[in-house]
């Protein structure tokens, strides 16, 4: 292996021993606290990419799959315990010796191997939002939080509420108005 790939690599697993490992056990950033619904939905996107990607033989796009988990949990104030030990197992394939460090430092006294593939529940993996890019004469303007389910009508209600849309649509008019629900909007105005 190429020397700045296996560079990669043991950063990358370094990150993950780091996030979860302290001096004998684990470390402080593993919470008891409960998981809030963007985590589990990150997770269970993870657990549904890693699966789906190795089961096809995709392996580099589920390793990046993990490391974005990863660089999510590391903005987060605290790990909840509850999404260590999926990550971890999922990660298993990938990184054996590591993840039967961890496994074990979770409180687990069999083997990671003889533990179940984690499931993803499809119900976690829907959101009630997205972030809708929002143009005016092509340019990005805005990111909005759009509710998934909005038409056209609440996407430029929406949009027009923004500070920054209202000081670009200022004076102009709108001539016409581009929606691609759940990717875009875009104002054509002079």
């Amino acid at each position: 292996m190429e020397p700045s790939k296996r560079g990669g690599v043991h950063r990358f697993l370094s990150r993950v021993w780091r996030l979860f490992c302290g001096d004998d056990g684990l470390s402080d950033k593993v919470s008891p606290q409960a998981a809030s619904a963007d985590t589990l939905r990150e997770l269970h996107k993870t657990i549904k990419k890693v699966t789906e990607d190795t089961e096809e033989l995709r392996f580099n796009t589920a390793i990046a799959s993990m490391m974005e988990f990863v660089n999510y949990l590391y903005k987060l104030d605290a790990v909840p315990h509850e999404v260590v030990a999926p990550f971890v197992q999922i990660l298993g394939p990938y990184a054996p010796h590591l993840t039967e460090e961890i496994w074990q430092r979770l409180g687990n006294t069999e083997s990671i191997s003889l533990a179940a593939w984690p499931t993803y529940d499809e119900s976690l993996l829907v959101s009630a939002s997205y972030p809708l890019a929002v143009q005016i004469m092509g340019k990005l303007r805005a990111t909005v939080d759009c509710p998934t389910d909005a038409d056209e009508a609440t996407a430029v209600a929406i949009a027009q509420q923004d500070d920054n849309v209202q000081k670009h649509l200022e004076g102009k008019t709108i001539r016409k108005i581009v929606f691609v629900k759940g990717r875009i909007l875009n104002f054509v105005a002079n």
